[in-house]
């Protein structure tokens, strides 16, 4: 019984921990030699070696070798290629690339530790303590954004500028939470606990459940500028309550996804059959929607995908828009070329005078072909890897439960299909945690 109680204790205090990650200030850094280091990616190497010295995994030890393997032939390839070219400002290209890379390293080896960690101690008694935290974490965002809307409406920033910028911390356009550091991310985290609320309420009728249920939705449609996320959040809360009614076997990530890609295809395709073809509006009943920022999207995965073929072996997690501007093969082609605004916004992406004009590379938007330029031909061992640890586990059947983690699991990923989300990792690690130890249970 002693045993029992302390392994439970030292299992919320790790989760404490993994969630403390998840909102680690993301401004607080340093830099070392013109190299800038996050100080959140030094406690996700703490938290990651705590939590590795605990356990044991032969599957997850031969991923990290691969991973590491794919980051010295990314930091090799890149160096050979960036001094090749020889331009008067490598030196600082090069130190912005490392300062990318060292993020990206620790991003992808901590979320890879922290995801095998939770499917070995998770049980059906700890789902919940999960389920606890992310529950905590919406009410302080929820707390937040009504901070945020009377600084905002009630224009009192003046009494606050004495302790810090307001300005530099809030976007009056949008509402970005300071515990997650990105808008896109803000809403797909209110998102995935509107989810889990709506779970609760199926097993429960709180009045305080609704009140967040509401409070949630305030704020994903307050970011109206996340187009693409809100549509992928009601995409997802059709399919959901269709299911719930239905009551269907739950096999449908696969399917959805590609019906959804479907959907944003279409809309670019018939945004060019609008009367005013260069200004790339879909009207929907009094509404006129903008999807100049989608077609830049997939003109971002167009070059994405010349990436692939010229950098074969993975350039690391995320760096595949640090190396757009290093390639010798460029699309010559790309949607939407009747618009000129949009053909030279493709070509910027891949130039160096974007890195010039923003001070950062460009980042891939598209979690397909992002993992494929992220890990190259090497997506296929680490796939394999991974298919191999679930060969140790049997399926379970189906639950209410269960449809809750597949809808959330589609909004995600559907929310990812066109966008870059920054620090979404963590999340990722555990809600597919969750759902590999809740679709399959040990042998």
């Amino acid at each position: 019984m002693h045993s029992i109680i302390k392994s439970k204790i030292k299992f919320d205090n790790s989760v404490i921990l993994i969630f403390l990650g998840l909102v680690f200030p993301f401004f607080l850094d340093f830099t070392i030699f013109e190299i800038e280091i996050m100080l959140k990616d030094i406690y996700l190497v703490c938290i990651s070696y705590h939590l590795f010295i605990n356990f044991k995994n032969r599957n997850m030890n031969k991923l990290i070798k691969l991973i590491i393997l794919i980051y010295l032939l990314s930091l090799f390839f890149f160096t050979y290629k960036i001094y090749v070219i020889n331009e008067n400002n490598e030196i600082k290209l090069f130190k912005l690339f490392l300062s990318n890379y060292v993020h990206s390293l620790v991003s992808v080896l901590s979320s890879l530790i922290i995801f095998f960690w939770l499917k070995k101690e998770l049980n059906k008694q700890r789902y919940q303590i999960i389920y606890k935290w992310f529950n905590y974490l919406s009410i302080i965002i929820i707390l937040e954004f009504s901070f945020y809307l009377l600084i905002k409406y009630l224009n009192i920033s003046n009494i606050f500028v004495i302790y810090f910028d307001i300005g530099r911390i809030y976007s009056f356009e949008v509402f970005r939470s300071l515990l997650l550091g990105d808008h896109i991310l803000t809403v797909i985290f209110i998102g995935l606990n509107f989810f889990l609320s709506i779970y609760s309420l199926s097993r429960k009728i709180e009045y305080i459940v609704i009140l967040r249920l509401l409070l949630y939705l305030t704020i994903i449609f307050y970011n109206i500028e996340t187009k693409l996320t809100i549509l992928s959040f009601l995409f997802s809360l059709i399919i959901f309550l269709f299911y719930l009614c239905k009551k269907h076997k739950i096999n449908f990530l696969i399917k959805y996804n590609l019906l959804f890609l479907f959907i944003l295809i279409m809309a670019v395709i018939f945004s060019t059959f609008v009367e005013n073809e260069k200004t790339n509006y879909l009207d929907f009943i009094y509404f006129k929607l903008s999807i100049n920022s989608l077609i830049d999207r997939f003109n971002i995965n167009l070059i994405t995908l010349y990436n692939i073929l010229q950098n074969p072996f993975g350039v690391g997690w995320n760096l595949a828009g640090n190396n757009f501007f290093l390639n010798t093969i460029k699309p010559a082609f790309c949607i939407a070329m009747y618009n000129e605004d949009l053909f030279s916004s493709c070509l910027l992406f891949s130039s160096i005078y974007f890195i010039e004009f923003h001070g950062d590379f460009i980042q891939p938007h598209g979690y397909m072909l992002n993992v494929i330029a992220s890990f190259g031909i090497f997506t296929y061992p680490i796939s394999k890897i991974l298919m191999n640890e679930l060969n140790n586990y049997n399926i379970l059947e189906s639950s209410k439960q269960f449809l809750t983690l597949n809808i959330i699991i589609l909004f995600v990923s559907t929310s990812l299909l066109l966008n870059f989300v920054n620090n979404i990792e963590i999340i990722l690690a555990i809600i597919f945690s969750l759902y590999f130890k809740m679709r399959f249970n040990d042998k």
